[in-house]
């Protein structure tokens, strides 16, 4: 049986980080082989489009897993038709259950904001999987900061704004913190984590800068 998705679906898992794919790939196979028809109908996403979602409720949080490629969401179809009560359907069932052996998470099991279509590859931590052996965009910002900057953690804002690609006008430099001493602190901070930095949409604060929340 071939699933009417099928295109799109192959077509969704080849934007996931290299990992995640892996194991997408081997989820996809193992459900063809059974004759179990589900659409992948996102992977990676836009910040626009997870701001988006944020916004109308469909997520609680700007660091989701779908943004660095470690997530894919599916419902459960039949043809063209696709059943979004038909998660506890045994096939579908069997279906999370190889997700989970290959290592995926399913929102599923939340406690809280019970996500079913969610599926998330934690590999190492988030943004720990990589595009083409590069590391994945969340950690490829701090990377690049850590490499460029001066002995000691003295760097400008201004080299920060530009490593990130950001116009550094003097009016972004004041809507990115603008005090050298807060920036410091934020840089301290981040230089020594794998976490991403999020200083230019938030603020630090006691000496550590906003990285905002867990997937859900």
């Amino acid at each position: 049986m071939t699933c009417h998705y099928s295109s799109r679906n192959w077509a969704n898992i080849a934007k996931l980080a290299d990992n995640t794919k892996a194991a997408a790939t081997k989820l996809l196979k193992w459900a063809e082989q059974e004759k179990i028809d589900v659409l992948i109908y996102e992977t990676l996403r836009s910040k626009a489009q997870q701001e988006e979602n944020v916004r109308k409720g469909a997520s609680q949080t700007m660091k989701s897993y779908h943004l660095v490629g470690q997530a894919l969401d599916f419902v459960p179809a039949k043809g063209t038709a696709v059943n979004w009560n038909g998660y506890d359907e045994p096939s579908m069932k069997r279906f999370v259950a190889q997700a989970k052996l290959l290592g995926f998470q399913w929102g599923g099991d939340w406690k809280s904001f019970i996500d079913k279509p969610h599926l998330e590859y934690p590999h190492r931590g988030y943004g720990s999987d990589t595009f083409s052996g590069t590391v994945a965009h969340s950690t490829a910002t701090v990377a690049s900061v850590k490499n460029s900057a001066p002995a000691g953690n003295s760097l400008s804002v201004v080299d920060y704004m530009k490593s990130i690609g950001l116009d550094n006008s003097m009016t972004n430099r004041k809507k990115m913190g603008g005090e050298s001493r807060d920036f410091q602190l934020c840089w301290n901070c981040c230089a020594k984590s794998s976490t991403p930095c999020l200083f230019k949409s938030g603020t630090e604060q006691n000496g550590s800068c906003k990285s905002g929340q867990s997937e859900v």
